[in-house]
């Protein structure tokens, strides 16, 4: 697999944000490196700066390259810096901010996404 350097995915970011307004910038490096190696394989790219020239001119191909570069929810279940983030950050603030919350769960197999969330709250109250 043909890895992308850290400027190389910094260029692509910058690329998507100048052209079509989207700031993957928050994403993690790591994650959107690897990903951004496998769009390239699946595609059959062979080098970032071809992908840089794709995504300039095919905003078709834009829309195929989000869909692949984005977190799934099943990823996102086994993030651990973005529960580390809601823990921290954006719990709290909610929790000061709002008398109650109303937290919506969809649809789910076998409650197994409910396990975050408990283990979540069970923290916010130590």
């Amino acid at each position: 697999m043909f890895s992308v350097s850290i400027l190389e995915a910094r260029t692509i970011i910058r690329t998507i944000y100048k052209t079509y307004g989207t700031d993957l910038s928050g994403l993690a490096m790591a994650s959107f490196r690897l990903r951004l190696s496998e769009i390239l394989e699946t595609h059959d790219i062979k080098l970032p700066e071809d992908l840089v020239a794709i995504l300039l001119e095919d905003p078709e191909f834009y829309e195929t390259f989000i869909r692949d570069v984005s977190i799934g929810s099943s990823d996102m279940f086994r993030d651990p810096d973005l529960w580390i983030d809601i823990r921290d950050r954006i719990l709290p603030f909610l929790l000061k901010s709002f008398r109650f919350l109303l937290i919506y769960s969809g649809k789910r197999k076998k409650n197994l996404t409910l396990y975050p969330n408990t283990f979540l709250f069970d923290l916010s109250d130590a």
